[in-house]
């Protein structure tokens, strides 16, 4: 790559240092740079120039020195260059940087383990958020030298899974131990997050709606407050000029076919109910409990054997 795209391109990318904090990323980006490029040693000062380096060798160690200097300088802020304007070599810039923000890396260090064990489930973001946040904080113990295991990963992801995974983890127990791997959880869970989303979004609705009727020749308490007191039957469910005595005498067949009307119309009740739901045909319960199952996807199935019974449905149907 020419020198002018190396500056433009791969420098680019690389986080200018401003402070302690973005420090242990300037850091690791840094060093990476000056690998691939074989100046590692030259700037930390593992790697000399050898008493007997001839002139062409002086003139190309310069160089290269020269070109790392260049490196730091375009990779760090402008109000930390003035720790380094007194320096002579990439080794003199590198170490003099090092030495003022590695103070405090003890300090960092405790600080972001005590934010990586302490961590727990946020539910205001989905699950591969959560993932992330945790996977950051071990990004950053790394560039302190301080690694997370696999294993210390996956104790804490377990950790802090709301109580509605205790399906997975139980089917995640269940697996051989060559299968529980840091990388297979990630995905695992990712996947497991989505379908629930998905499974709540469509998950069962009911909307009811009731009414109850009640055409007695009595009426309910609160109608009974509605009307004044009859003057004839002393009741207050009615208006006096629809009192069933009034004209008891004059009308009593009708009135007796009103009543017998009445009590055939007692409680009556409307009910409807409208239930959707929608489930995962994919989706298995671990221990479920279930001494058989039903599915109409073989391709769901590592391996099966036909047989020649056949399952009786409805309508007389077999399958």
């Amino acid at each position: 790559m020419a020198e002018k795209d190396f500056f433009s391109h791969d420098l680019g990318s690389v986080e200018r240092l401003k402070d302690k904090v973005n420090f242990p990323s300037w850091l690791f980006h840094i060093n990476v740079i000056f690998k691939s490029q074989s100046m590692y040693g030259m700037v930390t000062g593992t790697e000399t120039l050898a008493s007997s380096a001839t002139a062409d060798d002086k003139t190309a160690w310069k160089k290269k020195d020269a070109v790392a200097q260049r490196i730091i300088l375009s990779t760090i802020d402008r109000k930390i260059m003035m720790h380094v304007l007194n320096c002579t070599s990439s080794a003199d810039m590198y170490s003099k940087l090092c030495g003022i923000f590695e103070q405090d890396k003890a300090l960092k260090k405790t600080d972001i383990m005590q934010q990586f064990f302490a961590y727990k489930y946020d539910h205001s973001i989905d699950m591969a958020s959560n993932l992330s946040k945790l996977e950051n904080l071990r990004y950053e113990l790394q560039l302190l030298d301080k690694k997370i295991a696999d294993e210390d990963m996956i104790g804490k992801i377990l950790s802090i899974l709301p109580t509605s995974y205790n399906t997975f983890m139980t089917a995640w127990n269940l697996k051989p131990a060559a299968e529980r791997k840091y990388s297979e959880l990630v995905p695992f869970l990712i996947k497991e997050d989505n379908l629930s989303n998905n499974a709540s979004g469509s998950s069962s609705t009911e909307n009811v709606a009731f009414h109850t009727t009640n055409k007695n020749k009595y009426n309910n308490q609160s109608k009974q407050n509605q009307y004044p007191q009859c003057k004839i039957c002393k009741k207050r469910n009615h208006l006096e000029q629809n009192c069933f005595f009034r004209n008891k005498n004059n009308d009593k067949n009708d009135n007796k076919a009103n009543k017998n009307g009445n009590n055939a119309k007692s409680n009556v009740a409307y009910l409807s109910s409208l239930v959707t739901s929608e489930t995962n045909s994919s989706k298995w319960i671990a221990d479920s409990g279930a001494s058989s199952h039903l599915i109409n996807d073989p391709n769901l199935l590592s391996d099966f054997n036909r047989t020649p019974k056949n399952i009786g449905r409805a309508k007389k149907q077999q399958i």
